[in-house]
């Protein structure tokens, strides 16, 4: 086999379905690509590239030669100051994406493969080679390795990905990181192309041996054939204030994509390698983490929106402001007595952050107008119902709640809850309300029943209409998902699961379509209340709950999960799985998935860029592990 002429095949046809599927500007006609492909699989049928068109192999496990580490974090210069006193460093940006290794043979892209725990990630080939920047041959002979973050550009992102209802997600995508972590999972890898993923390249080997003697020399080497690389600084460390100043002006640089932190490395990298590691962290680099970033904005109004539960709920629109990468204009208050008691007013000028969270929350109230406006409804803003008060069985507050049954806000809510809880992408809110404008759907369980015929006809496109009739036909989900469908106050995946364990009742019996829930709601144990939530909205949904069991096919648990059944787990950070596929794992293999960390929890499961969640585990004697030993102990 002619080796060379296989990574030019495979590099020639990759180069042209990126144009072809991505760009629409194909170079060369129908047979001279499949003349290309027919070549290909002459000198090397089993070449991964004949697979990735519209049948695309990704997902496999790939193990490093060279451990990917992460780094270990500082907050301040001084700590810089006194490791790599009297060193030649390179400061980076500390990008906030995802880590990718792709690795060339003689010159064509052959593998590309997340970071996952550093020693074992996934391949992400056909993904990867529908990144519009990032090479897919260069002229290097024999194995070379790049490593380097997957991200989205804040132009790409920012206003567009983040907006509700895009690509069926109801809040819009939650940031840029975790949008290039889903575009370089989709199944379809032409969808890859819709999220503008970028590649930024920062480490080179070629063989067993470094691509050069320094970090600089080998970023301008990584330049040269064709990477993006980060802007960088290279210094002597001695002084803290000159220091800081080369640390704060990436701030300030206007870098295309999010940032969180700078990274220090050492320049020379023999030294850099002879260090080695400590644990999983390098010896030669820290990254140094910015401080929580808040911003301060004036309240304009306080609008009210009505959740799938009829809780009305108060949002603070303030003025437009940006915060980590983000323009900002709304703050969720969490609900009137919240509301009251934080005595957040029109006009107000409020303190707010974001830090690691998705959500910004607010944090005081700097400056209050001397008139305090809050316009508390009566009637709900969507169907205008009297709103009732409630106090919550948890003590979180008290609620303005909308006791329609036919309230348009809590019916479309509802349909994309079930869409959630089962899992079922590619329909997004606003979907939802084309469709019951249409007269499609008019109850929850409406949404098994569209066909393409019917959307065509209501002004949906084929393409479109035949996506979305596909993800509703194929959806699966286990029993305990199922229920949580149902949408019931109170009665959400982890309890259902831990009903079911204890035997109390069956899956089977609750799955079954006449089943009656009275007989059963004394040995819950659960207390009057959460007992009575659920017979009267068990009884309301039980036509949905019908056509749940006619339409999802049921998923059976894991027997492989012995070692974490009927056990609490918490996730952070980044993990080589997506953050649903762990937790459907864990929930499968019998154990529940906490939110939040508190001293009840069993295990800690500690992925890449961990937040606080990790510290207060620490606090709390919690024990802490990684997705490696969460997996060794559900047995898979």
């Amino acid at each position: 086999m002619n080796r060379n002429r296989v990574a030019e095949l495979e590099a020639e046809i990759r180069k042209h379905n990126r144009l072809y599927y991505d760009l629409d500007k194909p170079e060369i006609g129908d047979v001279q690509y499949d003349a290309l492909k027919e070549e290909l699989k002459s000198l090397a049928p089993g070449s991964p590239v004949l697979s990735e068109l519209g049948n695309p192999t990704f997902g496999e496990k790939f193990t490093h030669r060279i451990v990917m580490g992460s780094l270990d974090k500082c907050h301040t210069a001084d700590e810089i100051v006194g490791k790599f006193h009297g060193k030649g460093v390179v400061l980076m940006p500390k990008i906030d994406g995802l880590s990718m290794a792709v690795h060339y043979e003689n010159g064509g892209l052959r593998v590309a493969a997340t970071r996952g725990d550093g020693k074992t990630g996934e391949t992400v080939t056909p993904n990867a080679a529908r990144i519009p920047n990032l090479p897919l041959a260069i002229k290097v002979s024999g194995e070379l390795e790049i490593r380097g973050e997957a991200v989205i550009f804040k132009s790409s992102f920012y206003g567009v990905m983040d907006k509700p209802g895009y690509d069926g997600h109801p809040d819009g995508l939650k940031n840029p990181r975790n949008a290039a972590a889903g575009g370089l999972r989709q199944k379809d890898p032409k969808l890859t192309a819709e999220r503008k993923i970028q590649y930024v390249a920062y480490w080179a080997r070629i063989g067993d041996q470094l691509a050069c003697d320094t970090q600089h020399g080998t970023l301008k080497r990584l330049e040269d054939h064709g990477f993006l690389v980060c802007p960088h600084v290279v210094l002597t460390v001695g002084d803290t204030e000159k220091l800081q100043t080369a640390i704060d002006s990436f701030k300030t640089m206007g870098l295309p994509y999010d940032i969180d932190g700078v990274v220090v490395m050492l320049d020379d990298l023999d030294e850099f390698e002879k260090l080695g590691f400590k644990g999983k962290y390098p010896v030669g680099a820290l990254a140094y983490k910015f401080e929580t970033e808040k911003a301060s904005s004036r309240v304009m109004e306080i609008q009210w929106d009505t959740s799938r539960n009829g809780r009305v709920v108060p949002v603070a629109v303030i003025e437009p402001t940006e915060i980590c990468g983000s323009t900002v204009s709304r703050i969720t208050m969490n609900n009137l007595e919240w509301l009251t008691q934080n005595d957040v007013a029109v006009g107000d000028l409020v303190l707010f952050e974001k830090a690691n969270e998705i959500i910004p929350k607010l944090v005081e109230v700097l400056e209050r107008t001397k008139k305090r406006d809050r316009s508390v409804p009566t009637q709900c803003p969507s169907c205008g119902q009297v709103l009732e008060r409630s106090t919550t069985s948890s003590g979180g507050g008290v609620n303005l709640v909308c006791t329609s049954e036919t309230c348009p806000a809590q019916f479309i809510k509802l349909v994309r809850h079930v869409l959630k809880s089962l899992d079922i992408k590619g329909i997004a809110e606003a979907t939802l309300e084309r469709m019951a404008d249409a007269g499609l759907i008019a109850k929850p369980e409406d949404i098994f029943c569209i066909t393409v015929e019917r959307l065509v006809a209501a002004g949906f496109g084929e393409l479109e209409a035949t996506n979305m009739v596909a993800a509703v036909g194929s959806a699966e989900a286990t029993p305990a998902r199922i229920l949580k469908a149902l949408g019931i106050p109170g009665w959400g995946e982890t309890l259902w699961t831990k009903l079911f364990k204890a035997s109390i009742f069956t899956p089977e019996q609750w799955l079954e379509p006449s089943f009656s829930s009275d007989k059963y709601l004394d040995g819950c144990r659960l207390g009057q209340t959460r007992g009575e939530i659920l017979k009267d909205n068990f009884l309301r949904r039980k036509e949905l709950l019908k056509a749940l069991t006619a339409n999802v096919k049921i998923q059976k648990p894991s027997k492989g999960g012995a070692g974490i059944s009927g056990l609490s787990i918490c996730i952070t950070g980044t993990l080589s799985k997506g953050r649903a596929e762990v937790q459907d794992d864990i929930r499968k293999a019998g154990g529940f998935v906490k939110s939040s960390v508190g001293s009840g929890l069993d295990y800690l499961v500690a992925g890449e860029d961990t937040g606080g969640k990790l510290d207060k585990a620490r606090k709390l004697g919690v024990k802490v592990i990684s997705e490696d030993e969460l997996y060794k102990m559900i047995g898979g």
